[in-house]
């Protein structure tokens, strides 16, 4: 039951996390590697409120890894099965910090919040989050590690 639950926790986190990045993918190409990285988290979140498999791991890099030891295919795995058992999922994020590290790496910490109001019940989490992006040869930012905690109940957005 803990291993199920820490799952659930992981996945969630992980879909805030790249749902997030997506978020803010608006208009034509960003100039400065912040606004790139922004409109990564929100264009990954769209894509989870959307339940696209697909377009979220666009945004995850080959040589991904969190800290379970999941690669980008363990987290795929995951994302489906998220998806599977959320129907209407609904995400809120809030960027507390984005450090940029190199010009091609990026700390993201972030606040997520997740709700699913499918299955005619409301289930909720928020999560503290760090992510690190890379911009990889092709010119795209991805997320190539996620770290993430449940968040207190007292929690400020």
């Amino acid at each position: 039951m803990k291993t199920l639950h820490h799952t659930r926790a992981l996945t969630g986190a992980i879909l805030l996390l790249t749902f997030a990045a997506l978020v803010s993918a608006c208009g034509g190409e960003p100039d400065d590697p912040e606004t790139q990285v922004r409109a990564v988290i929100a264009a990954a979140e769209e894509a989870a409120e959307d339940r696209s498999t697909r377009r979220l791991m666009r945004h995850i890099s080959e040589r991904y890894q969190d800290e379970s030891g999941h690669d980008k295919d363990g987290l795929r795995d995951l994302v489906r099965v998220y998806f599977m058992r959320h129907q209407n999922p609904r995400i809120l994020s809030r960027i507390r910090d984005i450090d940029l590290v190199t010009s091609v790496r990026a700390d993201v910490r972030l606040l997520a919040g997740m709700a699913d109001t499918g299955g005619g019940r409301l289930q909720a989490d928020a999560f503290d989050i760090t992510l690190t992006l890379d911009l990889e040869e092709d010119g795209e930012w991805r997320v190539i590690r996620a770290e993430w905690r449940r968040a207190g109940r007292d929690v400020e957005w």
